[in-house]
C-alpha cells in the first residue's frame, strides 16, 4: 500500500515538472535600436510561463507572465497556439503583447506599450534567426 502512494506521488510530481522548458526571447521597439534579450520559462503542461528580458544598452528590465489563450482544434502539438504576455518594466512602462507558437518552443509576437510604442519579439530561435526576424519586422512596419 505504501508503494502505491509513493508511486502515485512520483507520477503527479513528474506530470507537473517534466513539462518545463527554458528558451531565449529577443525583442525590440520599432522606434528604437535597443534590443531586449532574456528567457521564457515555460510549463508546456499547464500552458503558462514567466518572461524576463533586459535591454542591452539601458539595462531596463521587463517581467511578466504568459498564458495560452487559444488551442487549435485537433492539434496534437503546440503549433498555432496563441497567447498573451503582459509585462511590467522597471522604467514604469507596461507592455501588452500577443504571441503565436510555431512549435512547442518557438514563435513570434508583438504588441505595444502604454505609450504607443510598438514591440516585436521572437522566442526559441538562434541568435541569427532572432535578429533577422526583428530587423525584417521593423522594416515591414516602417513601410
Amino acid at each position: 500500500m505504501k508503494n502505491k502512494f509513493l508511486m502515485g506521488g512520483v507520477i503527479i510530481f513528474s506530470i507537473f515538472f517534466t513539462g518545463c522548458v527554458t528558451y531565449p526571447v529577443v525583442g525590440a521597439f520599432e522606434s528604437s535600436d535597443e534590443i531586449f534579450r532574456g528567457t521564457v520559462d515555460h510549463n508546456t503542461f499547464l500552458g503558462v510561463g514567466d518572461i524576463n528580458v533586459e535591454a542591452e544598452k539601458s539595462g531596463i528590465q521587463c517581467k511578466g507572465a504568459s498564458r495560452v489563450t487559444y488551442f487549435p482544434p485537433f492539434s496534437l502539438g503546440c503549433a498555432g497556439q496563441r497567447g498573451e504576455a503582459p509585462m511590467r518594466c522597471d522604467d514604469g512602462r507596461f507592455i501588452n503583447v500577443a504571441w503565436t507558437a510555431d512549435s512547442c518552443t518557438s514563435g513570434t509576437g508583438g504588441g505595444s506599450d502604454d505609450q504607443g510604442g510598438k514591440f516585436n519579439f521572437v522566442f526559441g530561435l538562434t541568435e541569427a534567426e532572432a535578429m533577422d526576424f526583428i530587423n525584417k519586422r521593423a522594416e515591414l512596419n516602417r513601410a
